[in-house]
């Protein structure tokens, strides 16, 4: 499903924060929430929680509320809010072509290791999660086993949990990893490091 412009800006703005907490896979609130108690939220909560204005806040939800984004529902005697399946499917992908890993701080000298054994039957996701992990600049060092040098635990596991990979997929970290001039290399090369990262 394709997204109209006009619902593209709502994700891309500060309010992307709300859709990621109606999913089923928040990026913003994993420390706080875990998979799936946060498919629906009670929109108190998320009033007493945002840092923006309440009044814009609102004036949000009542947009996505018109255009059918989200709709509410009454459960013991609260008022929740959750995405539409319909455009549930469609927030996933435009989520996923927009996951990024961002450097937050100087690299603390460990790698993120994304190991993967798929079965067969399901060989075309183990394509698509190589694609996308080279998309989020993972170096591959074996056909299933890929790292990258920045905390990725929360994009790894919003990738796990929507394509249901859980069992799969391991995140590891480690301190050294055999030849790694050679990927400290490559990730400079990326600009993913900095010289200063060495030091």
């Amino acid at each position: 499903m394709k997204l109209q412009k006009e619902t593209k800006k709502i994700i891309a703005l500060t309010t992307k924060e709300v859709i990621f907490s109606l999913m089923d896979l928040p990026l913003r609130a994993y420390s706080n929430f875990e998979y799936p108690r946060m498919k629906s939220l009670a929109l108190q909560k998320f009033v007493a929680e945002r840092d923006q204005d309440r009044i814009k806040f609102l004036a949000t939800i009542n947009y996505l509320l018109r255009k059918r984004i989200i709709r509410k529902f009454i459960k013991n005697k609260k008022e929740y809010i959750e995405l539409t399946e319909k455009f549930r499917k469609g927030a996933n992908s435009y989520f996923i072509r927009h996951l990024e890993i961002k450097k937050k701080r100087r690299w603390d000298g460990k790698w993120r290791i994304v190991i993967f054994d798929i079965p067969e039957k399901r060989k075309k996701m183990r394509e698509i999660l190589r694609s996308l992990l080279k998309r989020l600049k993972f170096k591959m060092v074996q056909e299933s086993v890929f790292v990258h040098p920045l905390d990725s635990r929360q994009e790894i596991k919003y990738l796990v949990d929507h394509f249901r990979l859980k069992g799969s997929v391991k995140y590891l970290i480690a301190e050294i990893i055999e030849g790694e001039e050679k990927i400290i290399s490559h990730f400079l090369k990326e600009g993913i490091l900095r010289k200063n990262d060495l030091k």
